[in-house]
């Protein structure tokens, strides 16, 4: 068993696939902190050639589709713009994750490699 994380994260269409156990403004609300924490982009590959035709190519295809690019968790790198941070386990909880790792004692978060039950 695998999980395959794409950094792929657009919003549920609240007509289709979302809950309606919440309202409208409680998923906007939680949606936006969300996107935050995992850095929600999705305009990072504005600039690739490869985006960019393949887009054209579905605009001109499909143009009354509302095709869009699709929010992806990654941001530019801050060192170097020609590379990207996606985001991962280190980039959503941050420097939580390295306090809670440098002080073992104040905290229940532990990383157990190869961890058996």
């Amino acid at each position: 068993m695998a999980v395959h994380w794409t950094c792929a994260i657009p919003r549920e269409n609240p007509d289709i696939e979302r809950s309606n156990l919440l309202s409208d403004a409680e998923w906007d609300a939680l949606y936006t902190k969300a996107e935050e924490y995992f850095h929600k982009h999705d305009d990072v590959f504005d600039d690739s050639v490869r985006h960019v035709v393949v887009k054209n190519t579905i605009l001109s295809e499909f143009p009354d589709r509302g095709v869009c690019n699709l929010p992806l968790a990654v941001q530019r790198n801050e060192f170097d713009s020609s590379l990207v941070t996606w985001s991962g386990t280190d980039v959503i909880l941050g420097d939580q994750l390295i306090g809670m790792l440098s002080d073992p004692k104040q905290t229940r978060f532990r990383i157990l490699v190869l961890y058996e039950l």
